[in-house]
């Protein structure tokens, strides 16, 4: 079910750091494309992205528009991963608010990383 960008323009966009619904997350997969080689069912997909260390997903009125994942060691690597943005909404930066937004950075920092380049390091080590 594709849909043009005016159909989001007034849209209630929110960010969450949750894994979505099986369902969500296979619809959203469909809509990529991404599932044409993946072949997950729903169940599988879900399962799949449990395993990441944190999962960021973008929601407008209640419907996922993107989601993006992180996976890791926890200390040193960190690997961004299944970053995917509904294509009629390409080209608005919502992949780089996923995990660049100040509301984001203010998470990291949280977490006690600190900014560094276009990214973060943790406990003033390089």
């Amino acid at each position: 079910m594709s849909q043009n960008q005016d159909t989001w323009k007034d849209a209630e966009l929110r960010w969450a750091w949750e894994i979505p619904s099986a369902f969500d997350l296979h619809e959203l997969y469909e809509a990529l494309e991404w599932n044409d080689f993946l072949r997950l069912e729903p169940k599988q997909l879900r399962l799949a992205v449990e395993g990441s260390w944190k999962v960021i997903s973008a929601y407008a009125d209640e419907r996922l528009i993107a989601t993006g994942r992180l996976v890791s060691d926890g200390v040193i690597n960190a690997y961004l991963c299944g970053v995917g943005v509904r294509s009629e909404l390409r080209g608005q930066g919502i992949h780089i608010q996923l995990f660049c937004s100040e509301e984001h950075r203010a998470y990291y920092r949280g977490l006690g990383f600190e900014e560094f380049a276009f990214g973060f390091k943790k406990d003033g080590r390089f």
